[in-house]
């Protein structure tokens, strides 16, 4: 997930406190990891996304859990087990039923830990190992765990908590205390961090109190510089040895000198963003003029009034206490709040807040920064994350401007269509047009797409080299919170090996694989529905039943490729006698049927085809170049509604009729 993406996107700003690096280590790690805001998976590593073979995120746990497990969520349990979900102070194992999106279950084991957590969220990682693929499970969760602490981004120590000596330390820790990795393993926690062991207790219990999951220290580098520092610090399993990890954050450095008081007011008065001094009790006590603009509040009237009497909406005071003690403890914090101005006119910011220590190095005033959140703004956001969504997915997207300009596409469209961005870049769909569909094709599907704002069907496209493909394909109309359209975005998935199977499917289940004549089942079913209609509109129906005369025979002196061949000829001559739209099927292995409507009251048109059909056989056929054989055949009928009015029962007199031919015929 690029750094930019989450530094401009206010809604993903809890990242942040979890540590950038932190979340792109675990982005590439080999084992599944993911991160949980409650139940809902706020992110996963590409181990998690391969694992379950989908993007996990804004899923929640029950959505990968396997029906028959007893819990849906992990939090389910813990509540039965009666395991605080809300501090998880050390990690929890237990096993768990998952499912993969082709719904493939498979055990895993659960390692799930706190990250953080807000006045409003908690936020927990887990890690999932899946136990078909592990011999060791335990020892690989352990490495998995150990790794990623030692390859964290953030200066992170691993320390032994019953002798207080520091196990390893990862090279950001080295890079900022400055010692080597040898004299860091000969040291003890104590020798860094300045604060008597009940100093050290006290400010635990103080963070257990105040719901925190840092602790606020002050450790000493080997330059002797002295560091305000905010540490995450918890316990873990590793080769069956319970071990202590300390994620380090400097916070600010002692000895740091301050910008002349001049130079400092210079930069707050003419900041372009409202800015805001106050005081540990939240007075006011200075406001620059980019503040005056925005709230339409001077200096003078709000001078020692508190933040919530001026711009704190009633229902987020306690919001603002709880903002006030972060700062006051040393904390940089950013959040998006609501803040509204001298009219009540309320609106969305995204709040830096930052203390401003005295020489006491004790906090008693505090700044606050101020950025609206503009639609714009939040529409960029939400773009540059649709963007990096989108170029994962196996369909093919299209993004147009409103005059249907191309200005982006992912990855598998680019594919599917062979063109590069560059080459379609500020065309229009036009460019992909096969030609076969027609202008008002095209019409009709804007038409709905401008009435519903959105538009599915199949389409035939052309890539760059023409080779034409089927898609499935869907518009849909994006628009502001105004209704005006202000992208267009198209999906497309492609159906070309699909339809063709689909087809193979249809003539299999439809078509006689030899005749290409209507198939036995596919007869029946419309037989009955002509029959059906026929009774419903008077109207008379003939049924031909007929068989080759020694067919047997002919299979027996050429063999059975020319018996086929035969068979074949005797199916183009039925074409050429009955109309197309009159039903011819071959249902056995020389027995056709007719369904042929009969215009007139008398056999008149019904002796006319028998004797078409007698001709037809009359002169020899060429079944190869050396073969020609003279047929015969033996035809039977039934007349609807006279003799039948069922199928069955038309097929059972046309049979009777064709036998006794048979034997008038002296054949055996």
């Amino acid at each position: 997930m690029p750094k930019h993406l989450i530094e401009n996107n206010p809604s993903l700003l809890w990242l942040k406190n979890i540590g950038m690096d932190f979340i792109k280590l675990s982005y590439h790690y080999q084992d599944p990891f993911i991160i949980l805001r409650d139940q809902e998976i706020l992110f996963s590593n590409l181990s998690a996304e391969s694992l379950f073979k989908t993007s996990l995120i804004h899923k929640k746990i029950d959505m990968i859990t396997d029906k028959r497990h007893p819990y849906p969520s992990y939090f389910d349990y813990l509540n039965d087990h009666k395991i605080d979900n809300t501090t998880l102070n050390e990690p929890v194992r237990f096993k768990w039923l998952h499912k993969d999106v082709h719904e493939n279950h498979f055990q895993a084991e659960i390692v799930l830990f706190m990250l953080k957590k807000d006045l409003y969220n908690n936020y927990y990682g887990a890690f999932i190992l899946d136990l078909s693929r592990l011999a060791k499970p335990l020892a690989a969760t352990s490495d998995a765990l150990y790794n990623l602490l030692t390859n964290a981004r953030d200066a992170t120590l691993i320390i032994d908590p019953k002798t207080g000596y520091i196990l390893h330390a990862n090279q950001f820790a080295l890079n900022f205390y400055g010692y080597s990795d040898l004299q860091m393993q000969k040291m003890k926690i104590s020798d860094i961090n300045l604060l008597t062991p009940e100093a050290i207790q006290k400010e635990m219990t103080k963070a257990s109190e105040e719901s925190r999951n840092h602790f606020n220290f002050q450790h000493r580098l080997a330059n002797n510089d002295i560091w305000n520092v905010k540490v995450i610090s918890g316990p873990f399993e590793y080769n069956n040895k319970k071990l202590l990890f300390s994620s380090i954050e400097p916070v600010s450095k002692l000895s740091e000198t301050s910008l002349k008081d001049d130079d400092y007011l210079l930069l707050f008065n003419h900041a372009p963003m409202p800015m805001i001094i106050m005081s540990d009790s939240l007075q006011i006590l200075k406001i620059n003029s980019a503040f005056e603009s925005h709230f339409k509040f001077t200096n003078e009237e709000l001078y020692l009034k508190t933040v919530n009497d001026a711009i704190v909406p009633s229902e987020f005071s306690e919001e603002s206490w709880f903002f006030l003690n972060m700062v006051l403890e040393g904390n940089t914090i950013e959040y998006d709040v609501v803040r509204q101005n001298r009219d009540h006119v309320k609106k969305s910011y995204h709040m830096t807040a930052y203390p401003l220590a005295q020489d006491d190095q004790v906090v008693h005033k505090f700044v606050a920064i101020y950025e609206e959140i503009t639609e714009d703004l939040k529409q960029k956001h939400l773009y540059d994350l649709f963007l990096k969504t989108f170029d994962h997915i196996k369909e093919g997207v299209i993004i147009t401007n409103p005059n249907h300009s191309i200005i982006w596409a992912n990855k598998a469209f680019l594919s599917l269509t062979e063109y590069t961005l560059e080459e379609i870049k500020n065309q229009t769909p036009k460019i992909l047009r096969s030609g076969e569909h027609s202008a008002e094709f095209y019409e009709n599907m804007w038409l709905a797409v401008n009435n519903t704002g959105h538009w599915s069907g199949e389409i035939r496209n052309k890539t760059k080299n023409n080779k034409t493909i089927l898609e499935w394909l869907t518009i849909l109309d994006v628009q502001n919170n105004v209704g005006q359209t202000i992208n267009y975005i198209g999906v497309i998935y492609d159906i070309t090996n699909y339809k063709a199977n689909e087809e193979k499917i249809i003539n299999l289940a439809y078509y006689d694989h030899l005749t290409h004549l209507l198939a036995r089942g596919r007869f029946l079913e419309l037989a009955e529905k002509t029959i059906e209609s026929a009774k419903s509109t008077h109207q008379r129906l003939c049924l031909y039943y007929f068989d080759v005369d020694f067919f047997k025979q002919i299979n027996d002196d050429y063999g059975h490729a020319i018996g086929d061949l035969a068979l074949v000829k005797i199916s183009l001559i039925l074409k050429t006698i009955f109309d197309q739209e009159e039903m011819i099927s071959r249902i056995g292995g020389d027995e056709f049927v007719v369904l042929s409507h009969c215009n007139g009251k008398n056999l008149k048109e019904v002796h006319a085809n028998l004797q078409k059909i007698e001709d037809a056989f009359r002169a020899p056929l060429y079944l190869n170049e050396e073969i020609k054989l003279t047929l015969s055949v033996s035809v039977g009928y039934a007349i609807f509604p006279k003799e039948g009015t069922t199928f069955d029962t038309l097929l059972h007199v046309a049979d009777d009729k064709m036998y006794q031919l048979k034997a008038t015929r002296h054949y055996s």
